[in-house]
């Protein structure tokens, strides 16, 4: 049987690699061309019979029931190894090993119905068959059923009976759901609020190279939250998700090294990892790479650099890029001046809470600049930043 992996079972089927011996007397270029193509069409001959020959035993064991027959005919389809990929046999195949049982086969059925893969897409029956699994014992489907009641997908949602299921999950050593019970008692879902326990979870699945939780395991570290603060632990965590591409590990990273934060103070560094974040479209690090760009910190200064990488961080939200990008409209740095966007940029900052873009949205209006002179407006926005 197939090794198991999250989601997805990969099968390599060795072939074996005939060789043959040639003697060729003063041979010509044309001559060896024509004996190595007679050559790769006899192994390709021999290969395909040795390819069609395995389908056929593995066919003719699952016809008779063989549960794991079943099972590896099910990944041939689903993978396209030795037949014509088809996601409709592979769920046939799952299903006939489903139905006598089979643990791992009711799991990857449960995958099937989530996905929509090779059958009507049914969060319902993606319940039912982890459900099925579960209750064997299936680490995986402990997982994934937990995941649809925290998520309240094809069941209602239900943070007690996530928890359960997580962590009966956790417990067999699985990281992702050690990572999700971290996450759990992190943000008190289902379960009293831990930070200790939190920390506990994070590590059991960082320590197995899961990069959320490393990540999420050096922000408590940074933050002293169920652990005694620890900025170079912080860096230490941060960079081994880094490394991997977590982009919120690589923004906290590149934080770090701005601010010398357990560790030496690189602007160059902190661009490098911002850079990292942000072309994976992390708001956070587009925001401060701009910022770099506008004050030539670690990089050469460049407006219309900074200007891109705001507006990217703003259109997702990002209140300190929207004030900062209504800036360089007010000024005209980087892009043409215009008063009436900057207003814009500084409005959707100012609603955000953001103090600097409040005050001076609140000068433009006193002023009549890029919006209609309210004095009104003026004075709340102004009132509103000075709070």
């Amino acid at each position: 049987m197939k090794q198991r992996m999250q989601g997805m079972v990969m099968g390599i089927i060795a072939m074996p690699l005939l060789l043959g011996t040639v003697t060729v007397l003063a041979a010509t270029p044309q001559t060896i061309e024509m004996d190595m193509a007679s050559q790769n069409s006899t192994l390709y001959t021999l290969q395909a019979s040795n390819v069609n020959a395995e389908y056929q035993r593995t066919l003719r064991s699952a016809e008779r029931g063989d549960v794991e027959a079943q099972i590896d005919l099910a990944w041939m389809y689903f993978e396209g190894q030795q037949v014509t990929q088809s996601y409709e046999r592979a769920v046939y195949w799952f299903r006939r090993a489903a139905m006598q049982g089979n643990a791992d086969a009711q799991n990857s059925l449960g995958l099937r119905y989530l996905r929509g893969q090779g059958v009507s897409q049914s969060y319902e029956q993606a319940v039912y068959w982890f459900r099925q699994s579960a209750i064997q014992g299936d680490y995986l489907a402990q997982s994934n059923l937990g995941l649809r009641y925290f998520h309240g997908v094809g069941v209602e949602q239900d943070y007690e009976q996530a928890m359960y299921w997580i962590r009966q999950s956790a417990v067999q050593g699985n990281a992702p759901a050690q990572f999700s019970l971290g996450f759990m008692y992190q943000y008190d879902r289902g379960i009293s609020l831990d930070h200790e326990q939190a920390v506990y979870w994070y590590r059991q699945a960082a320590e197995q190279s899961h990069a959320m939780a490393q990540s999420n395991l050096g922000w408590m570290y940074e933050h002293g939250h169920g652990v005694e603060l620890n900025l170079e632990q912080a860096v230490y965590w941060y960079r081994r998700a880094a490394v991997q591409g977590d982009d919120f590990a690589q923004a906290n990273l590149g934080w770090m090294y701005e601010y010398g934060h357990g560790v030496e103070l690189s602007l160059e560094q902190a661009v490098y990892w911002y850079r990292h974040a942000a072309v994976q479209g992390n708001a956070r690090a587009q925001s401060n790479l701009g910022w770099m760009y506008e004050h030539g910190y670690g990089v050469e200064l460049n407006y219309e650099q900074a200007v891109y990488w705001y507006r990217h961080a703003a259109v997702q939200g990002n209140a300190r890029a929207q004030s900062n990008l209504g800036w360089m409209y007010e000024n005209g740095h980087g892009i043409e001046q215009n008063y009436e966007q900057a207003a814009y940029w500084y409005r959707n900052a100012a609603i955000q809470g953001n103090t600097f873009a409040q005050s001076n949205l609140g000068w433009m209006y006193q002023y009549g600049i890029g919006v209609a002179q309210n004095y009104e407006q003026a004075e709340y926005w102004s009132a509103r930043a000075a709070e």
